[in-house]
């Protein structure tokens, strides 16, 4: 998992840093600029030291808190405040210390990094990780204006996913449109990310299968077989398992194809975008007198294959067609 707290640090500024000690002591925040996460880790450290100690009273905790502060701006000033702030339990004087020592634009930063929370292209991190960040980066905002309910948590993992799972994800939701306590329509955020987990673990184990199956085929110029959501983009667009284009007349048992045959070497997988970029080449509808056209989306070879267009197209279900390599059989 990668870090949850990625802070772009500016190379000519002195931060702070948290540095937990032993021996009874809770821990030292060093001189320098404090950032929203480093004062987060000293709150999170502080409190399992303080719970930790059975002698202490609640009421004790925010006064082991006063002293760790080695900034003499923050030191002073708790100091010329401490009977005040004795008097808070430990929640409330962390934000009293917050709203003092960040940046004024610290929760604006915070939200920003929360909308720039992606899925590597690697896709090395799961849909769960994504979730954990924007929820640890979320309750830094808890108590203000930018604290984001789970319905706007929701969106912002979708806008998070790659358009592989995106696509599943609405699928997913089409699928069980009738079926509203499905993981996939609940509010509650963590529902909703293990709706979430079950298409992205199913879609680790295909890539995972493709590369098993398919890494020797691309090494010899043939193609990986196709994805289950290749198949469903080519079935519901009148597309060719063979030639792996859209809008064609062509199906994989036809002797000639509209376009050239999809090699193995730089092959990439198919997505909704490679259906609107032939939707646009084969332009509005026309009469059947009249030739929509229509372009190749795979990567193609430098076959040279004839048109024929007498052939009807019939798009059959993937089960039936096969996945779209060189080896499968001709129906």
């Amino acid at each position: 998992m990668p870090p949850i707290f990625s802070t772009i640090l500016d190379d000519t500024v002195a931060y702070a840093k948290w540095k937990p000690s032993g021996n009874g002591m809770p821990g030292i925040m060093s001189c320098g600029k404090i950032t929203v996460e480093t004062l987060e880790t000293a709150k999170r450290d502080l409190r399992i030291f303080l719970t930790n100690n059975r002698k202490l009273a609640p009421s004790d905790y925010v006064e082991r808190c006063l002293n760790v502060w080695e900034d003499p701006q923050i030191s002073n000033w708790i100091e010329q405040n401490r009977d005040e702030f004795t008097k808070l339990d430990f929640n409330k004087f962390f934000t009293v210390l917050r709203d003092r020592v960040l940046e004024h634009d610290w929760q604006d930063s915070t939200f920003r990094k929360m909308r720039a929370v992606r899925m590597p292209e690697s896709l090395n991190t799961s849909i769960s990780d994504l979730a954990v960040q924007l929820l640890v980066l979320n309750n830094l905002l808890q108590g203000t204006p930018r604290f984001q309910s789970e319905e706007n948590l929701k969106i912002m993992l979708i806008d998070a996913m790659d358009t592989g799972l995106r696509e599943s994800c609405n699928k997913e939701i089409e699928d069980h449109a009738a079926n509203l306590s499905h993981g996939i329509h609940l509010k509650d955020f963590d529902a909703f990310t293990k709706a979430m987990q079950v298409l992205d673990n199913s879609r680790h184990r295909q890539l995972l299968m493709a590369r098993s199956a398919g890494g020797s085929l691309v090494l010899s110029g043939r193609l990986p077989p196709l994805t289950t959501n290749e198949c469903r983009l080519l079935g519901d667009n009148e597309g060719c398992f063979k030639c792996r284009s859209f809008f064609v007349k062509c199906h994989t048992s036809s002797a000639e194809h509209k376009f050239p045959l999809p090699v193995g070497t730089g092959y990439k997988e198919l997505t909704t975008a490679d259906v609107e970029s032939a939707c646009k080449l084969r332009g509005p509808p026309v009469d059947s007198n009249k030739r929509a056209r229509t372009g190749p989306i795979a990567t193609v070879g430098t076959l040279n294959e004839t048109e024929d267009d007498d052939v009807v197209a019939s798009i059959m279900p993937s089960a039936v067609l096969g996945d779209g390599t060189d080896s499968e059989e001709e129906i």
